[in-house]
């Protein structure tokens, strides 16, 4: 990679918050003990650069009554358009992420402590993405606010990560819920939908 590819990379990352992007699907709530989760969705949005489209997935494993080991995993697509993004043209984006969610306040208040491996325009990176989660409107809703540290090379020590804000709506649907999602970081908005299982 050459030094104009490896600037506009940091410049895509530190604009865009690409280690951000990916969306909380969860609760503060924990499960019970050995009991598992599952959720899906879809998502997408628009920052300084240019929208991204992506899907993410998500399982949560009970390992106590207020503990839970969390795992989800996405793909994004930086394109100018969802029809480039589906033909191929663009910037793939997988994050997969993995770590404890300890639940307190009687399951009203989640921190979340993961690991995340980012691979983008074929290089690797790492971060730690602590996220607290806060379960209101009688667990209709949660706010969320993630703060994505990156343990960079030497290329990237100007950018150090960034913030995230958002907000979960969740709707009754046959047995399972309908998420609808919304989230910031100062520079981008991005919305989703997804269901949990």
């Amino acid at each position: 990679m050459g030094k104009k590819e490896l600037l506009l990379l940091i410049v895509g990352f530190m604009l865009s918050s690409c280690f951000a992007l990916h969306p909380e699907l969860q609760q503060a709530k924990s499960l019970g003990k050995g009991e598992n989760a599952y959720a899906g969705g879809l998502y997408g949005g628009a920052n300084t650069l240019s929208p991204i489209y992506g899907i993410a997935g998500l399982h949560n494993y009970g390992l106590t009554d207020y503990v839970d080991w969390s795992t989800d995993g996405a793909f994004s697509v930086q394109a100018n358009s969802l029809t480039s993004a589906i033909q191929g043209f663009g910037v793939n984006q997988y994050n997969f992420t993995t770590g404890p969610k300890f639940s307190l306040f009687n399951n009203r208040v989640a921190f979340r402590f993961p690991a995340t491996v980012t691979l983008s325009a074929g290089d690797l990176f790492l971060s730690t993405s602590p996220t607290l989660l806060w379960d209101i409107l009688d667990e209709r809703a949660t706010l969320f606010v993630r703060y994505n540290r990156l343990y960079a090379s030497n290329a990237l020590e100007g950018y150090a990560g960034d913030a995230l804000l958002g907000f979960n709506y969740f709707v009754p649907f046959h047995t399972n819920q309908l998420l609808f999602s919304i989230q910031t970081n100062g520079l981008g908005v991005y919305g989703g939908i997804g269901i949990l299982l």
